[in-house]
């Protein structure tokens, strides 16, 4: 049923969130990179041909070794399908195609300076004092984040490896820049009672990541062996004071990664230590079950620990896959259904607090101002609750939540160009999606009431389980 006095109140809360983001969104300056970097995403949302060509491009483009081949595969892309009825690509493909011979080299040379600019958009930091420098930028606004080291598939145990010395090397390095800077969050500085201990080193790891030979079908093995190799890791962070969070990836690894993170909850070494955190996405038909299974081991294990509620970015995947192999498919198919989903995770988890922590990841102003408006009518404190944004996009919207006195955390991709590619394409195709809210705030200019609708009013609830 429709709460409708606690829909007034998100109305309320998502019409002053939309109003300061608006007053600094206006304050963007003409002669600003960001401002640039906003108008280009927002033409390119509004021009499908182009866009899809683009996005091929950037993902083929860590495979492009010289300059030739970076300019020659750009035309391409350009004249393949339809992307030339588009008039605005007549912009970049004419210049290219009728130019002296000569000039490859130099066009070559600003293709590459272009996407490296781009893609440092979508991507924080390259090496520890990049991130450490990002993280002081941060706080100087009121703002945290989380790292997350870009690369998630291993196929040897080296590359797991290398990827578990990566982390070491993150958390060491950032820890002693810390350290030498004597950095203070002003989160504690402001907040008291659950937060005020938040660390400012966080970080997000993907558990696949741990082991070349990551199977849902031997879940035993596979979570001993991520174990492994994580526990370096938790150890590293309980010594510098540092959050590690489990990161969530496709559907058929969930359940393994539920177990691997229940044996490091309930490890002796690590079981009364308050910052981890894992993942529960709220596209699944199954998520409220599974978000059961989470209450239980954290009611198991009496000290709190963090959920990070998500959308979920798996689902194409997902799709693909299920129709593949002629499975169920396990995600929603309309867009209200998840919304809708993620506000009854949303309550439950609150409904939870402090036992377990809420972390809000989402850029949906509905989703961020239900969460508020419900903890505001359950008589939870601000900083019970944290938000948290991806790096590169609603910077807006980032800085009116931190206005209004919530802690804010940003997701922040860090790591190489190369490996950050795949990275970076799902992050446009998200932020270019027809059902992105940024997308509808930028370009179809909806009313605010519709965008700050109750999902279960766009649709028809189907599920009584979720509903």
């Amino acid at each position: 049923m429709v709460d409708e006095n606690l829909d007034l109140k998100v109305l309320e809360i998502g019409r002053e969130l939309l109003h300061l983001a608006d007053k600094i969104n206006r304050r963007n300056n003409f002669f600003t990179r960001t401002y640039w970097e906003e108008k280009f995403l927002d033409t390119i949302m509004q021009r499908d041909a182009l866009k899809v060509q683009l996005l091929r491009y950037i993902d083929t483009y860590p495979a492009l070794n010289t300059y030739n081949q970076r300019l020659h595969h750009l035309i391409q892309y350009l004249e393949s399908e339809n992307a030339l009825d588009d008039k605005l690509a007549h912009l970049f493909y004419y210049p290219l195609k009728i130019h002296p011979i000569p000039l490859n080299l130099l066009y070559g040379l600003s293709i590459s300076i272009g996407v490296s600019l781009f893609a440092h958009k979508f991507i924080a930091g390259t090496n520890p004092q990049e991130a450490f420098n990002y993280i002081n930028s941060l706080i100087k606004r009121k703002m945290t984040c989380t790292l997350d080291i870009l690369g998630e598939a291993v196929l040897s145990e080296n590359e797991a490896d290398e990827y578990t010395k990566k982390y070491l090397n993150l958390l060491e390095n950032v820890g002693i820049l810390q350290k030498r800077g004597q950095v203070t969050s002003p989160i504690n500085e402001k907040f008291v009672g659950a937060y005020r201990d938040m660390p400012l080193l966080n970080v997000s790891v993907k558990p696949s990541s741990f082991y070349s030979q990551f199977k849902p079908a031997a879940p035993e093995k596979t979570a001993d062996k991520v174990c492994e190799r994580l526990h370096s890791i938790l150890k590293k962070a309980k010594e510098l004071n540092a959050f590690v969070n489990l990161d969530m990836e496709q559907y058929d690894y969930r359940d393994v990664t539920l177990k691997i993170f229940e044996m490091i909850a309930l490890e002796s070494e690590f079981k009364d230590y308050p910052h981890l955190g894992m993942v529960i996405q709220a596209y699944l038909k199954d998520a409220l079950p599974f978000t059961l299974r989470v209450l239980e081991l954290a009611h198991k294990r009496g000290t709190p620990f963090t959920v990070r509620l998500v959308k979920g970015a798996y689902w194409d995947y997902e799709v693909i896959i299920a129709r593949q192999r002629e499975w169920e498919i396990p995600v929603y198919m309309e867009k209200w259904q998840t919304d809708a989903s993620y506000e009854q995770l949303t309550r439950i988890l609150l409904d939870n607090y402090p036992m377990v922590k809420l972390a809000i990841a989402s850029h949906n102003v509905r989703s961020i101002s239900y969460a508020m408006a419900y903890a505001n009518q359950k008589g939870i404190p601000k900083e019970a609750i944290e938000f948290q944004l991806l790096y590169g996009m609603g910077n807006d919207i980032k800085e009116a939540i931190a206005k209004l006195g919530y802690p804010l955390r940003v997701y922040a991709p860090y790591g190489e160009l190369i490996p950050g590619m795949a990275y970076l394409v799902r992050r446009i195709l998200e932020n270019t999606s027809n059902e992105s809210f940024l997308r509808q705030r930028s370009v179809s200019k909806s009313a605010t009431d519709e965008l700050l609708q109750n999902p279960q009013k766009r649709g028809h609830v189907t599920s009584p389980t979720i509903f």
